[in-house]
């Protein structure tokens, strides 16, 4: 046996250190007596093979920290491997403690010629030296870490030195090219340290800066704003003793050579450390070329004042968003006084507001005209705003309010000037009054007119009913001729008597109950005679055959027989009229659409205008009042109808209307159409003009 062989007492038994030697079937056959002592065991147990148990007490470590077992242990790697440890380092703790102690690990297997019998592996506690070894090579660690973070903190100390010196050098520069000359005076208010800026702006030199700062007035005058010769010693004493800011204080340098001067703008600071003051820092501009430029434009804001002020017109300019009157001349102050404003003087407005200006409202209209021309951005009219003069005249004036937009888009002022149009007003006074009797006149002259001309008209009826065998050729014709013309003046009498009772508002809705299918085809059919005398195909079409409606029965006619007239009158021989009826539940459509000469668009607004005609070569032909169109605007209103006009040069004119289909109460049913006596009288009438 192995243990035979070898003498494992003879050689380990006085050695200081855990030995443990393993067959090759790993039984264990040696332990020192210190291995017996760290194990607690005898040397009967190392018999009953529980060694191994034991060394599992001891908690092994590689030095990683991964636990040791007998599969991944050194005596495994020496026994399978051939595997020699040398001083590695593993970690254990003795029994029943819990200190963590540290051993110096050497295997080896035992070798017989080539073959492994066994393997041996000795531990050496190294504790204490392993100890002072990490706590040397940590304080090591620490040293260097000391010394390196010194080190890195000298340089950055050096580069903030560097950076510093920049840094200084880079001030120093800003200070000396800043446009702003900067001055630094002492605790006492002397003249200490001064930029680059501060010679250039003041023109002085060093000995000139001194004497300046310490009141030295030998070789400049300086004055205030308002031209006053400024008191240096009276702003040391009440601001840079007392350690006060100046704010923007403007200087007026006047050099004793020659007449060159400068203007100044001067602030200072005070400058305090822990409540301590420390000096006074002084910032001076060059405001020169900005006082000339704003003196510039004050004289030219009093020229324009005065240009304003020549102007006979009142004339005002108000800024956004406050509504504050920037501007005004004499007549619109006057203006002001004669609405009986608060304030009227020039020096009283300027600066105020509209509402501040006038008393409660005294000036609502206008203001109100001045949001709506900011609101809109549109130019804003006042036809007639009354004023009562400083004689007790009631006079009007048009005011116009005009927005004044900046490169943004946005309102900045309003612009607002008035013209007295007094004169204009009573004017057109006195031609209302003038076209009121003119169309008294007309109405008496119509009415005193229609009663001859009625008698005229039926006395040719009777002759023609009675005489009929007894008239020549000759009479004949002449009585035609006499028809027609007292027929013509019957239309005009009647078209002038109902639009005059149309305006006047004489005219009121008298509703029956009738069916105006029925109604709009027989006139329409009545009317044929006279589109079938000039070659024109007149066609009546509906969507219901029959409907019942409540409306002005009378008024209906007039409006259908005007357009059939107008319709016949201008469509050339061979063309078409058309009359349609589009019938729903609420609404009735009629639409008279011809292929007639047509009108331009620009003069559709005009034919509903009082005696108007179209200055075309077929107008012309057709005779006509022009009022026909006028009267028939005014029915379709009272009849709370909608007309709408459409038409092409060339192509024909499409007049459509729409009406209510129930203006009152539905009365007793009236079916059909009845031809009363004066049907056919009327129509002869109203198709009188036509050739």
């Amino acid at each position: 046996m192995l243990e035979n062989k070898i003498n494992f007492n003879n050689i380990f038994c006085n050695a200081p250190f855990f030995t443990i030697a393993i067959d090759k079937e790993g039984k264990v056959i040696y332990l020192s007596d210190n291995a017996f002592q760290i194990l607690n065991l005898s040397k009967e147990d190392l018999k009953k093979g529980i060694v191994y148990n034991c060394l599992q007490e001891l908690n092994l470590q590689h030095k990683n920290g991964d636990k040791i077992n007998f599969h991944n242990s050194h005596l495994y790697d020496a026994l399978h491997n051939g595997k020699k440890v040398k001083n590695e380092v593993i970690k254990y703790k003795k029994l029943n403690s819990e200190e963590q102690r540290f051993a110096s690990i050497y295997s080896f297997p035992l070798m017989n010629g080539e073959n492994i019998d066994g393997a041996v592996a000795i531990a050496i506690d190294i504790t204490d030296d392993y100890l002072d070894k990490e706590q040397i090579k940590e304080e090591k660690q620490k040293f260097i870490s000391i010394s390196t973070e010194l080190k890195a903190k000298c340089d950055v100390i050096e580069i903030l030195r560097n950076r510093e010196k920049e840094h200084l050098m880079y001030l120093k520069n800003i200070v000396n090219n800043i446009s702003e000359g900067l001055i630094v005076l002492d605790k006492i208010g002397q003249f200490n340290f001064c930029n680059r800026s501060a010679f250039n702006i003041t023109e002085f030199s060093s000995e000139q800066m001194v004497k300046f700062f310490n009141n030295d007035k030998s070789t400049i005058t300086v004055y205030s704003e308002d031209n006053q010769e400024q008191d240096l010693q009276y702003i040391y004493a009440n601001f840079i003793k007392k350690h006060l800011p100046i704010n923007d204080l403007l200087l007026k340098i006047n050099y004793i050579v020659g007449d060159k001067f400068k203007y100044i703008e001067l602030n200072t600071t005070p400058v305090f450390k822990n409540n301590e003051f420390i000096n006074t820092i002084v910032t001076i501009k060059d405001v020169t070329e900005v006082k000339l430029h704003e003196m510039q434009k004050e004289e030219q804001n009093k020229f324009i004042r005065e240009v304003v002020n020549t102007i006979d017109l009142p004339i005002a300019v108000i800024e956004c968003p406050d509504l504050k009157y920037s501007l005004i001349n004499k007549h619109f102050e006057y203006i002001l006084k004669c609405l009986n404003a608060k304030t009227h003087s020039n020096y009283e407005v300027l600066g105020k507001t509209m509402s501040s200006v006038f008393r409660d409202g005294i000036e609502e209209k206008l203001v109100s005209a001045v949001k709506e021309c900011i609101e809109t951005k549109d130019e804003i009219y006042i036809s007639e705003y009354p004023i009562e003069d400083s004689l007790g005249n009631e006079r009007f004036l048009k005011f116009n309010i005009t927005p004044h937009k900046d490169n943004s888009n946005v309102i900045s002022r309003v612009q607002v000037y008035g013209v007295d149009v007094t004169e204009e007003i009573n004017h057109n006074k006195k031609l209302q009054e003038i076209n009121s009797l003119k169309d008294e006149f007309f109405t008496v002259t119509s009415h005193e007119l229609r009663t001859p001309l009625t008698i005229i008209n039926s006395s040719i009826q009777l002759a023609y009913d009675i005489y009929a065998t007894e008239l020549t050729p000759n009479i004949d014709k002449t009585l035609k001729r006499i028809n027609v013309n007292c027929s013509r003046l019957l239309k005009l009498v009647n078209n002038i008597l109902d639009l005059s009772k149309a305006e006047a508002g004489f005219l009121h809705l008298n509703t029956s109950t009738f069916d105006i299918v029925n109604t709009t085809e027989f006139i329409t059919e009545s009317a044929n005679s006279y589109a079938v005398t000039k070659g024109i195909n007149l066609i009546f079409d509906t969507n219901e055959e029959e409907a019942l409606v409540n409306m002005d029965r009378d008024k209906y006619e007039k409006i259908l027989l005007n357009f059939l007239s107008n319709a016949i009158k201008y469509t050339p021989e061979g063309k078409t009229v058309l009359v349609t009826l589009d019938i729903d539940d609420s609404d009735i459509m009629l639409s008279v659409e011809d292929e007639g000469i047509g009108i331009p668009e620009n003069k559709i607004g005009f034919i509903f205008e009082r005696f108007t005609q179209l200055n075309s070569s077929l107008s012309r032909r057709a005779e006509g009042t022009g009022i026909g169109l006028p009267l028939v605007k005014n029915l379709i209103q009272i009849m709370e109808g909608n007309l709408s006009v459409e038409s092409k040069v060339g192509q024909g004119t499409k007049f459509k209307v729409n009406f209510k289909r129930n203006l009152g109460q539905y009365d007793s049913m009236e079916k059909y159409v009845i031809a009363d006596s004066n049907i056919d009288q009327r129509i002869n009438i109203e198709f009188s003009d036509i050739n």
